[in-house]
């Protein structure tokens, strides 16, 4: 019978020794494989318009890129919505007829409602979500900020260089006007009511003559 002999030291290798490595190669796939499965769900959607969310999973927070897209604009909306960061991932619903709570993400399928953190951050604030102090981060939030009254005036496409906002510098009634769809607007700026009124009384009416000053 053969004489069975250990292997090489070099080749004993603890199977612990082996895991972060296949954690890293794991890490390395995962932006690959959920770009497949988004593409194979992205023909899976009807026609229609359909408002597109990018999600933080760390505290739900999440900000409108499109508000009235179809499906051939979620290849481009998920690209804008990771550039942010692994933390990042798309979700859809359809708008009108359905709210934030319905949106599903099209790497998963999951509900955003179903997270286990939905929401949480509109009840507090997590620092451990993203480096807080760094000039970089100081300027993302900045112009976060910027941004963030450009889109709720509405519009299919997202605002340039808009980037997630921290929840303590943009206030609620802000965050509340991003989850309303766009509303009509004129095409310039209106004067105020009493601008309007002082205008128009300082106007002479037709027909009269300006009083004289002398006699």
């Amino acid at each position: 019978m053969p004489i069975r002999t250990a292997p090489p030291a070099e080749l004993r290798t603890p199977l612990t020794e082996l895991r972060p490595a296949q954690d890293g190669r794991a890490a390395r796939l995962k932006p690959l494989l959920d770009q497949r499965r988004s593409t194979a769900r992205i023909a899976g959607f009807s026609g229609g318009s359909y408002r597109t969310l990018c999600v933080r999973s760390c505290d739900g927070y999440y900000f409108p890129l499109s508000f009235a897209t179809r499906a051939s604009g979620f290849a481009r909306d998920e690209a804008a919505c990771r550039a942010n960061g692994d933390d990042f991932s798309l979700y859809v619903h359809h708008n009108p007829g359905e709210d934030s709570g319905a949106a599903v993400s099209l790497a998963s399928g999951q509900r955003y409602r179903d997270l286990p953190r939905a929401f949480a951050y509109r009840k507090r604030f997590d620092p451990t979500c993203e480096p807080v102090g760094s000039a970089q981060q100081i300027a993302r939030v900045d112009a976060a900020a910027q941004a963030v009254a450009a889109l709720s005036e509405g519009g299919n496409e997202p605002a340039s260089g808009f980037s997630p906002a921290d929840t303590e510098r943009v206030g609620a009634d802000r965050r509340h006007r991003l989850d309303r769809p766009p509303q009509g607007r004129g095409t310039g700026c209106q004067p105020a009511a009493g601008a309007r009124r002082a205008r128009t009384s300082a106007r002479p009416m037709s027909g009269s003559r300006p009083a004289s000053s002398g006699p």
